[in-house]
């Protein structure tokens, strides 16, 4: 009943989020497009993955009140992730970001090394993907607020299809001595 109350409110929270982001936009066809999403919204794999069209459409637009959180990442740029990103893993760290995009916490940069991503990573083992990866599979690599300056969250994919993209998994290069 609990797991069942706090998808409602998850549901809920990704409404909310979508109708002010779409009041915020100037174009009236991407207006038209997300409250036709929110109108069609019967699972939440569905709502998730209008939440990601959504996101896009907002930061093509560039109408973003959120522009600074929701910067696009380059497709080329490493995901990496701490822990053996097994399912259930996965499952246990899923949650919504303040800023309320559900998914999993990941350290994400263009430029950087997986050692340079890993320091504030405290496991021992890492998964390590890319954002196109990630966008190929129709999840996102969101950049949002975190412990350092390349914490995004991976969203829009199943614990299954997380895992498939992280694992294996590798020791954490940052923590080699």
């Amino acid at each position: 009943m609990e797991n069942w109350q706090n998808l409602k409110n998850q549901i809920e929270a990704y409404l909310l989020f979508i109708e002010i982001s779409a009041s915020e936009l100037s174009s009236s066809d991407k207006k038209d497009q997300i409250l036709e999403a929110i109108k069609q919204r019967t699972k939440e794999e569905k709502l998730q993955k209008y939440f990601n069209d959504l996101q896009r459409l907002v930061e093509e637009s560039g109408d973003s009140p959120y522009a600074e959180l929701g910067q696009r990442i380059p497709n080329e740029a490493l995901v990496v992730r701490g822990g053996r990103n097994r399912p259930e893993d996965i499952r246990r760290g899923m949650g919504t970001h303040p800023c309320g995009i559900t998914g999993i916490s990941v350290e994400c940069a263009l430029g950087l090394s997986v050692k340079e991503l890993a320091v504030n990573i405290p496991h021992g083992q890492v998964g390590v993907t890319t954002v196109g990866e990630v966008r190929k599979t129709e999840g996102d690599v969101i950049r949002t607020s975190g412990r350092s300056p390349h914490h995004a969250t991976l969203s829009g994919l199943t614990p299954e299809q997380i895992s498939n993209l992280l694992t294996p998994t590798y020791p954490n290069p940052a923590r080699e001595q």
